[in-house]
């Protein structure tokens, strides 16, 4: 007997906890007026009781799981097509007695605008950023910015990015004004083109080095990125990556349009390699080892007189730095380059012409092979 009774506390020693009860939740990403990628199984994810059965709904496909010891699960629900136009679809996750439900969801391409300050120049950017009466830059496309067809969603949040919150939004003044320029010129574009429902996940930072969009310990202890060892303690390796990417992971996407570079331009020699260890990690983090990426070469910049010394030298190692960007695109399958050397200001290092860089990405896409991209219906 007592035998017996050390043999059941051995086990119960040895054998994994279960978490405690929780809420059913779905993971970060998941909300109301969201877009599904379609075409490809979709991963959904989230939190509940160990051991209960999860159930998640859409259109006429349902699919069930089971949570983890640890608490979470996850599901994959088959492809979609696209839904029609001004139409949308509910969305349902259930648990026993638990139900979450989110409406006006859609299904079409889903793509993340990633990288620094060029990316997150917002579409309700001012002519003097400093001053909250002066003129708006692109006044009248954010006017014109309702595009139900159109959802937005700030991945990275911070100071000025709309939507508010990480939830996703139907496209309209109050929710492009924080939104990434070349990311809504990008997607309304791609919205007339293709006919089918966009979503654009904002997820960029100023300032920022390619180290802080990968693992810090992978950074630490990767000699291809040696050279990417922060230098400001201010601008952590991983900070982007540990906030955001991983929140964002394993959404599926059609594709990722980055623009980064110039806080790295001076580590050309080593951007190439990195970019690629970069890129590997987010298609293992987003279970897509084809997803295309769509590099924005950096554009043309000189300097001025008054420039911070970083800056001067920047200007003379653009040319440098674009080699490296076309390299890493010639040995990266699913990389394509969207050439912009020529669409600089060459006093500016923040050019305004927003609109002809996500034109150029529009071309590449086209290009790629990667995508199909039907006629204009208004041509």
């Amino acid at each position: 007997m007592i035998r017996n009774l050390f043999v059941i506390l051995a086990m119960l020693v040895a054998s994994p906890t279960f978490a405690p009860a929780q809420p059913l939740t779905l993971g970060g990403p998941f909300s109301e007026h969201m877009v599904l990628q379609r075409d490809v199984p979709v991963c959904v994810w989230g939190t509940g009781s160990p051991g209960s059965k999860v159930s998640v709904s859409i259109q006429n496909s349902s699919v069930s799981g089971v949570v983890a010891r640890d608490g979470s699960w996850s599901v994959e629900l088959p492809p979609c097509g696209p839904t029609p136009l001004n139409e949308s679809i509910v969305f349902e996750v259930s648990s026993g007695q638990e139900c979450v439900t989110l409406r006006d969801v859609v299904i079409g391409d889903v793509w993340l605008c990633s990288g620094q300050s060029n990316m997150r120049y917002r579409l309700g950017r001012r002519e003097d950023e400093k001053n909250p009466a002066s003129p708006l830059i692109f006044s009248a496309d954010l006017e014109k910015s309702s595009h139900p067809g159109i959802r937005l969603l700030a991945a990275s949040g911070g100071k000025g990015s709309t939507p508010p919150e990480r939830k996703w939004a139907r496209c309209d003044p109050s929710t492009s004004v924080g939104f990434s320029a070349i990311g809504y010129f990008f997607g309304a574009s791609m919205h007339e083109k293709s006919g089918v429902p966009i979503g654009l996940i904002d997820l960029g930072q100023g300032g920022q080095s390619l180290r802080a969009f990968l693992p810090a310990d992978l950074v630490s202890k990767d000699p291809r990125l040696a050279a990417f060892k922060p230098s400001d303690p201010q601008k952590k390796s991983g900070s982007v990556y540990a906030k955001d990417v991983c929140w964002l992971a394993p959404y599926s996407l059609r594709g990722v349009l980055w623009y980064q570079g110039e806080s790295d331009i001076t580590r050309a020699n080593d951007y190439s390699a990195a970019l690629r260890v970069m890129v590997d990690r987010w298609r293992s983090d987003f279970r897509q080892p084809h997803l295309p990426f769509f590099v924005v070469e950096l554009p043309g910049y000189l300097g001025k007189a008054n420039d911070p010394q970083d800056q001067t030298i920047q200007a003379k190692w653009r040319s440098r730095f674009q080699e490296a960007q076309a390299r890493f695109v010639a040995e990266t399958p699913g990389a394509c380059l969207a050439k912009a050397a020529d669409l600089g200001e060459a006093h500016e290092i923040h050019p305004r012409d927003k609109r002809a860089v996500a034109d150029r990405l529009v071309k590449a896409v086209a290009e790629s092979g990667n995508i199909e991209i039907p006629q204009s219906k208004t041509q």
